[in-house]
């Protein structure tokens, strides 16, 4: 698994798709209250290399700042915490790249693609 963060044309770009997407999920029977049907209130930093999203959540109540990962590759569908914050999730996530030590049940690295030459964050799970 790896994340790349977004730059802000993506982020505002992907608002747009979210906002349907969302607007779909609730016509199907889904609401606002689930993480899908709330999707246009997500603010995404990150995308991971297997459908994954990084977002802060923007829904108003107690959830509210959270850093939440989602995805099909992931495999997290209702949405796993990662931090309560941004300030949180960045500090963990540069102590654990500083230290090599675990960041929730993986190990950070940094990568380049060998297709794009871009860099992204690499986990290693910790068995």
């Amino acid at each position: 698994m790896g994340y790349m963060l977004d730059p802000v044309d993506r982020i505002l770009a992907g608002h747009e798709w979210r906002t349907t997407f969302s607007a779909e999920n609730r016509a199907l029977g889904l609401g606002e209250e689930t993480l899908y049907g709330h999707a246009h209130q997500w603010v995404p930093i990150a995308r991971s290399i297997d459908a994954g999203t990084l977002f802060v959540e923007h829904r108003p109540g107690p959830t509210y700042g959270h850093i939440i990962e989602s995805g099909i590759g992931s495999g997290a569908f209702e949405g796993t915490l990662r931090a309560n914050t941004l300030l949180e999730f960045f500090d963990a996530l540069t102590h654990s790249l500083d230290t090599r030590t675990p960041f929730h049940d993986q190990t950070p690295g940094v990568r380049k693609s060998n297709l794009t030459e871009k860099i992204y964050l690499h986990w290693d799970w910790d068995e």
